[in-house]
């Protein structure tokens, strides 16, 4: 029966009675749902069980516990007896004052139990609070944590290491049922008491394991409690039989009957331990709560700390990177200077190999001195705050960038912008050296006769859901080995003479100032083909 059905469970006036069909209902031609109807005809088989107990009346009142059937008050006549409605509505008030009373009772009975188990809580969490370590100091309060619940048995799994207490099944028998567990159960936290019944293995310790109540600390690395509780054999008494309430039919078919004999006959269960308690359950819960709020504090207080020695580092590294590019620049200067001096006042006296080696070293400290700016612009960039106006980059493109590289390039280069890209706020010096930078890469690694670049931006909300600006050109391409590491600073994949030289420092101020703006950047290439620098900035469209 639904439970509906069952919450009102219908009075039967007389067993002999004769049934009368209602018809369907007119507009939806179904039949009438009869669930809450008190006086209605009932299954033949009920009838039959009452005619086999010689009762020719009944009627049963439902007592309702957390919206489920606790039990029923069945009343028996062995006459027909009909009772009014008044009787029957005092009845069904009766059922429900006594339904109130159950939860009362079972709170009253385990109340002294409850303050025993929240004082144990609270005294594990004292022990706790204080410490650094949990894991350590979970294994250090096992005894608190076997007490938090009424068990035999407890074991608890940190960092691989399954340790037991009280009676418990093997530790390898442990690691199995953990393992199962985990794989059909999707929720932190099982518990049952009929473990032998869902899980076929636990027959060979069902005596010291037939209740299990079982908390996934992190099950990732596997960590976990369990408490055991042994089997508790019961015998259960019925009246009749309940295994043979069926007949054999000549075709060989069953058909079910109502018991005939109402004997006594017990049956005894095995397999099953005393039943967890909802107090027990909500404990463990309480404790899973508590526990994982303490690691997450304790986690967010490490991070903090982590964040602050962090800062500082970077603090003084940018420090560290400014003082020492500035004071390197100085020697490099005399250097230099020494060495121009040298070429003019005593090029006569050197030869030509002399010569030479002098202005390569003249080359050498201009080639040092580009690389400490470049170190130095670099350490400024993780320091400096953002000056956020609205950016134009369609007018940095048409009267900056395009005007420089006419000027400096030999060769016509074709800069395209598709489509008008909108207005957002950033750092406008900023964003113009990332295009700057971009777009150069873009005519200095290009070995096709036609060069040409395009600036654009796209909305792909599957990949941000910010604009994605781009900057694609026809040129020599990136291999996929190397499209992680060209963002490391003073890092080329061709050597100094090739494709113009550089720093290589580029393309790593590109992603610091693209960083600073709280966006990101990647690559798409085809080496040989070509190369699509695409990025975000966090900055709002104007």
């Amino acid at each position: 029966l639904c439970l509906s059905a069952l919450l009102e469970l219908p009075k039967i006036p007389n067993g002999f009675y004769k049934a009368v069909a209602l018809p369907n209902h007119p507009q939806t031609n179904q039949p009438f749902d009869l669930s809450y109807t008190n006086l209605r005809s009932v299954s033949p088989l009920h009838i039959e069980y009452l005619k086999n107990m010689g009762v020719k009346a009944s009627m049963s009142i439902s007592l309702i516990h957390e919206n489920k059937l606790w039990g029923l008050i069945a009343c028996h006549h062995y006459q027909p007896r009909y009772l009014p409605y008044e009787m029957r509505s005092a009845c069904e008030f009766l059922g429900k004052v006594m339904s109130l009373n159950i939860a009362i009772k079972e709170e009253n009975e385990n109340l002294e139990y409850r303050v025993q188990l929240k004082e144990k809580l609270s005294e594990l969490f004292s022990n706790l609070s204080q410490k650094a370590d949990i894991n350590f100091e979970l294994n250090r309060n096992i005894d608190l944590l076997k007490s938090l619940v009424k068990a035999d048995g407890f074991a608890i799994c940190l960092n691989d290491q399954i340790t037991v207490s009280g009676t418990t099944p093997t530790t390898s028998q442990i690691q199995s049922l953990s393992n199962w567990i985990r794989k059909h159960q999707d929720k932190d936290f099982f518990h049952t008491n009929r473990l032998p019944a869902i899980y076929a293995k636990a027959q060979s310790f069902q005596s010291l394991a037939s209740g299990l109540m079982i908390l996934y600390l992190n099950k990732a690395d596997n960590s976990y409690i369990i408490w055991f509780r042994p089997e508790v054999a019961q015998t259960v008494a019925w009246a009749g039989n309940p295994n043979k309430d069926f007949t054999m039919e000549e075709d060989g078919t069953i058909t079910l009957s109502p018991r005939k004999s109402f004997d006594l006959w017990q049956q005894t269960v095995t397999g099953q331990s005393l039943a967890w308690l909802q107090c027990e359950i909500q404990q463990i819960i309480e404790f899973r709560s508590i526990l994982v709020d303490m690691i997450i504090h304790k986690k967010s207080s490490e991070l903090v700390d982590l964040n602050l020695e962090l800062q500082k580092t970077n603090e003084d590294l940018d420090s560290f990177a400014y003082i020492a590019s500035h004071d390197l620049k100085e020697p490099l200067r005399g250097i230099y200077n020494y060495a121009y001096v040298l070429i003019e006042d005593y090029e006569q006296s050197l030869d030509s190999e002399g010569s030479r080696k002098l202005k390569t070293l003249m080359t050498l400290t201009k080639r040092m001195e580009k690389l400490i700016d470049a170190l130095l612009h670099y350490s400024r960039l993780g320091s400096q705050e953002l000056d956020l106006e609205p950016v134009d980059v369609n007018s940095i493109i048409s009267k900056d960038i395009k005007i420089i590289l006419d000027v400096s390039q030999e060769e016509l280069i074709d800069i395209r912008i598709l489509k008008e890209i909108p207005v957002f706020n950033a750092d406008k010096t900023l964003v113009e050296e990332v295009f700057m930078n971009l777009i150069t890469n873009g005519v200095k690694y290009n070995d096709k006769p036609d060069k040409w670049v395009e600036v654009g931006y796209m909305i792909d909300l599957e990949k941000s859901t910010q604009p994605i600006y781009y900057v694609r050109d026809n040129g020599i391409g990136i291999e996929d080995e190397h499209q992680e590491i060209i963002f490391r600073i003073f890092k080329r994949l061709h050597g100094q003479k090739e494709f113009g030289g550089g720093t290589g420092a580029g393309l790593t101020i590109v992603k610091k100032i693209i960083d600073r703006h709280d966006g990101k950047i990647w690559i798409e290439s085809v080496y040989g083909e070509g190369t699509t620098f695409l990025f975000t900035l966090a900055g709002e469209e104007k």
